[in-house]
């Protein structure tokens, strides 16, 4: 099992003048390998692939100095990025890559070589930089890898480590069904309704005349530069208040339930809504995320968590199981055959549990997937 630990770094000067001086290289080694990949693709018809870029890696550090302060295997995995936004393109999960400006890459990736020395963090060619440990590490993990981040002008690593697989060692006894929405975070079996935090709602007007503060400023001015660090705080802030609330109310459920069950379903066709004002909502309460947590959180104390099939959650009464069609302003669930009046969420949820219930007896369901992949450090996961 692998987990992501984030840590605040205190640099020294030199170290932090260094880290930046590595970010913009590896941005710039970015769009030189995305050119290289246009260029010879337009030429040959064939596509430049990760292993022939990294061959070529020697001869660019001869080329340009630069390179050859940076630690080799960053630049590697700098490279492995472009790469990924080759595949994620060709799979037709993203856009085709674009060049990266000044300041957006904000990250740097250590594969190996990385120790933790009491409160410093051992990085290559860096030397020990202090760290805040304000936890430590769990018993019997083993560092992997390292990633050090800039946010806001303030520096984070984020240390992968690995785990023993953890055994399900809580019977699922108090299971509870859950079905996640915009108009509620997430309403449960037990009719209980968990309204989420939208802090992106409340710093709107704030981050909208932040930005039309920034659009007048002139173009590579002093004043500029502060005003846009001034709206990338307010947006950090949002993704700070997001995830600590999430943390506490996925934490919340972990230590109350034995198990819980969701939906087996992409929430993709939320965030893709026709409706602006849907979309940007599913994002703001952040919906996946939440059932992200829930699952690491469940695991690590030995539960489960359930996917069950979603077809007609929404329709079939939790009653006497017959469909009852509903539009989607409909929010109550009045059936015509057994009476049964209540909330369409909390009904859906009370079917969710049903399901699990059914599923369980037959022995047909699968627990989810309990390892959460190191490989995407940028979604981390804050271990609470």
């Amino acid at each position: 099992m692998k987990r992501n630990y984030k840590y605040r770094l205190n640099p020294s000067k030199t170290q932090a003048t260094r880290l930046d001086e590595w970010l913009e290289s590896c941005r710039l080694l970015y769009n030189f390998s995305l050119t290289d990949r246009r260029d010879y693709y337009k030429k040959t018809g064939n596509g430049l692939t990760f292993k022939d870029q990294c061959k070529s890696l020697t001869q660019t550090k001869k080329e340009f100095p630069r390179y050859a302060d940076v630690n080799a295997q960053s630049l590697q995995q700098m490279l492995k990025r472009l790469d990924s936004s080759f595949w994620n393109f060709f799979q037709k999960r993203t856009k085709y890559p674009r060049y990266k400006k000044v300041g957006d890459v904000k990250s740097i990736v250590f594969p190996q070589s990385v120790s933790l020395e009491g409160k410093r963090v051992k990085l290559p060619k860096i030397g020990r930089v202090r760290v805040r440990l304000h936890r430590p590490l769990p018993d019997r993990a083993v560092l992997k890898r390292a990633m050090v981040k800039k946010e806001c002008d303030k520096w984070f690593v984020i240390l992968s480590i690995e785990l023993p697989e953890p055994t399900v060692s809580v019977p699922p006894v108090n299971v509870i069904g859950c079905d996640v929405g915009v108009k509620h975070l997430a309403t449960f079996s037990d009719g209980t309704v968990l309204d989420g935090e939208q802090p992106l709602k409340k710093a709107l007007a704030r981050l909208a005349k932040a930005q039309r503060n920034l659009k007048r400023k002139k173009t590579g001015s002093n004043n500029r530069k502060k005003q846009r660090g001034k709206v990338q705080k307010i947006s950090w802030r949002v993704q700070n208040r997001r995830r600590d609330f999430l943390h506490k109310a996925s934490a919340k459920l972990a230590e109350t339930h034995d198990a819980i069950a969701f939906e087996k379903m992409n929430l993709g066709f939320i965030n893709r809504s026709r409706f602006y004002s849907t979309a940007r909502k599913s994002h703001d309460l952040g919906i996946g995320m939440f059932r992200m947590f829930c699952e690491y959180k469940f695991a690590e104390r030995g539960k489960q968590v359930f996917h069950v099939d979603p077809k007609n959650t929404t329709k079939e009464c939790s009653n006497c199981h017959r469909l009852v069609p509903k539009e989607i302003e409909d929010r109550t669930h009045l059936c015509p055959f057994c009476g049964l009046k209540m909330d369409r969420d909390v009904n859906a949820a009370i079917n969710i549990r049903n399901r699990l219930s059914v599923a369980t007896d037959s022995r047909d369901f699968k627990p989810v997937e309990t390892e959460t992949s190191a490989s995407d450090l940028s979604v981390v996961s804050f271990c609470q």
